[in-house]
């Protein structure tokens, strides 16, 4: 006889299933974390650009036109638009959401300021955080 039997082919096939089903959510978590890190990397070059601003005019900034970070927003293909948050130099927040269609959708990255902390949600969900030294 050549050829493989209807129970190999359906054991093939619920084997190839099992291994969809309980790698596929570890694989898409993975790949948002990784997505992630652009808006971390960027999310630290804000903060940056905030302490030169507020200590060269003395005045803190929510505005990213001020900042001359406005160009963030505008860069086409994007996967992040942020906002920053807060009441002054000692407490505010940097938000960057995922854009819609794009491969961030669903993505909040949160920087805290003084905690120095953040952390990234997919689907309302944290997968992942730090505090930064």
């Amino acid at each position: 006889m050549k050829g493989w039997t209807l129970r190999e082919t359906l054991l093939t096939v619920l084997v190839l299933v099992l291994i969809f089903v309980f790698l596929m959510p570890k694989y898409i978590i993975t790949t948002k974390r990784a997505l992630a890190q652009e808006a971390v990397r960027t999310i630290y070059l804000m903060e940056n650009v905030i302490n030169s601003h507020y200590i060269q005019s003395g005045v803190f900034s929510f505005d990213l036109e001020e900042l001359n970070l406005d160009r963030l927003n505008n860069i086409e293909g994007a996967n992040f638009i942020y906002h920053i948050t807060g009441s002054g130099i000692n407490n505010y927040e940097i938000l960057a959401y995922g854009e819609d269609n794009s491969a961030a959708e669903g993505i909040m990255v949160s920087y805290v300021f003084p905690d120095k902390s953040y952390y990234v949600e997919y689907l309302g969900k944290v997968i992942t955080g730090k505090k930064v030294k």
